[in-house]
């Protein structure tokens, strides 16, 4: 009776040591998936990182992209302004030169048109003073051309 006793304890034992091993061995098996799982997540959070991180090296050049394209986009304004107030500029003083040159025509014809009054026709005096007419009128084109230029 001891001895069927014994026995019976001897297997219950080996039991509970069996259901004891297959315990650790499911625990391992656990505690092996959750390395294996949390490894895989260091990598992804890594990679994540370094991913946050070229985004944020990228944004830092597009920033400062943008900042030289709006500095340079700034000048090009200035520029275009300071060019229109340089064509109204040169747009008065085309003007200016325009009617100088009408009055001085005027000035000159008038001029012409009393010294042909007073002088003799035959005198050759006329056709001197059409001359220096014609010579000054060419002048004053070739000024006004160059002031166009300019």
């Amino acid at each position: 009776a001891l001895e069927l006793q014994l026995e019976s304890q001897r297997e219950a034992q080996h039991k509970q040591l069996a259901r004891l091993r297959d315990e650790v061995n499911e625990r391992q098996k656990t505690i092996d998936e959750l390395r294996d799982q949390n490894q895989k997540l260091e990598l992804e959070l890594e990679r994540l990182r370094a991913e946050h991180e070229a985004l944020r090296a990228e944004e830092r050049a597009k920033a400062a992209r943008l900042q030289e394209l709006t500095l340079l986009y700034e000048r090009h304004e200035q520029s275009k302004q300071d060019l229109k107030g340089l064509e109204e500029t040169v747009a008065r003083e085309l003007q200016t030169l325009h009617n100088l040159r009408k009055l001085f025509v005027q000035d000159v014809t008038t001029r012409v048109k009393k010294s042909a009054e007073l002088e003799p026709e035959d005198s050759g005096g006329l056709h001197s003073q059409k001359q220096k007419i014609s010579f000054l009128e060419n002048n004053l084109e070739q000024l006004t051309k160059v002031h166009k230029q300019v």
